[in-house]
């Protein structure tokens, strides 16, 4: 059973709550689902299909291409990682969550949002991590995770949707849980 949420992540939320546009809600209510479903998704679809589905196709989905809002942009990633911070229920912390998560509501925004997935070695093996970059700039990531980690695969990547992106210097590594 997962632990009940902190009374500051709680009231943390709460207040964020508060803030928030009532036009955020539809955004709120999607990032919630996504997050709650994700889990289910990725043991049923796998990484691969479940990015496809996720991918609203070109930046911005729906064919008409518009300028996206560096403020609704700024939101939605505070959105995110406060409903994972807030801890709630299943909701817990995570570089996978948080960037298939962004990854969809930010491209469906227009952004050109780029996930990548890197390896570095850890102290019994290796430790992975996924992360956004926009135009080649980390999102929501407090340091470059490029800087520490080895990219694996990209996606969208260069040649298209299944395109590998070697790391600087390196050529692609081809791992089966991808």
């Amino acid at each position: 059973m997962p632990a009940a949420p902190s009374r500051s992540g709680l009231r943390g939320l709460l207040a964020r709550g508060r803030r928030m546009r009532p036009s955020d809600l539809p955004l709120l209510l999607r990032a919630l689902v996504l997050l709650m479903a994700l889990p289910a998704a990725l043991r049923i679809l796998g990484l691969r299909p479940l990015l496809r589905r996720l991918m609203p196709g070109a930046p911005g989905g729906g064919g008409a291409a518009r300028r996206p809002s560096p403020e609704l942009g700024e939101r939605t990633i505070a959105m995110v990682r406060g409903l994972l911070s807030a801890r709630l229920g299943p909701l817990r912390p995570a570089c996978l969550r948080q960037s298939l998560v962004l990854f969809h509501l930010l491209r469906r925004q227009g952004w050109p949002a780029v996930i990548h997935f890197g390896v570095r070695r850890g102290g019994d093996g290796l430790d992975g991590h996924a992360w956004l970059e926009i135009d080649g700039h980390p999102v929501a990531e407090p340091v470059d995770p490029a800087s520490i980690y080895t990219t694996v695969w990209t996606f969208p990547g260069p040649q298209g949707a299944d395109g590998r992106r070697p790391a600087k210097g390196q050529q692609p590594v081809d791992i089966s849980i991808f």
